[in-house]
């Protein structure tokens, strides 16, 4: 392999490595799209599924097509804000 691809590879994975570490220990979040609204949790696709989801109280205006952002502290996840289409 040469000296230039092992230092590509390098700092691909140092982009990586800094790109995960700043997030905490067991907590992500990410965007979804809603999909229906229905008393406490709302239907939302993430990443090609679709997952029924509790929210906070700020997100009670959201509507079918709204962007929102989704936190997932392990095998937990709320939406926790709304972005209006």
């Amino acid at each position: 392999m040469s000296d230039e691809l092992m230092l590509a590879m390098r700092r691909y994975g140092a982009a990586m490595a800094d790109a995960t570490a700043n997030d905490p220990p067991g907590q992500q979040a990410c965007y979804g799209t809603v999909n229906s609204v229905s008393g406490a949790t709302m239907a939302v696709s993430v990443k090609g599924a679709s997952l029924k989801l509790p929210y906070t109280t700020s997100c009670s205006g959201a509507k079918a097509g709204d962007r929102c952002i989704i936190q997932a502290i392990g095998p937990h996840a709320i939406v926790i804000g709304v972005l209006a289409k």
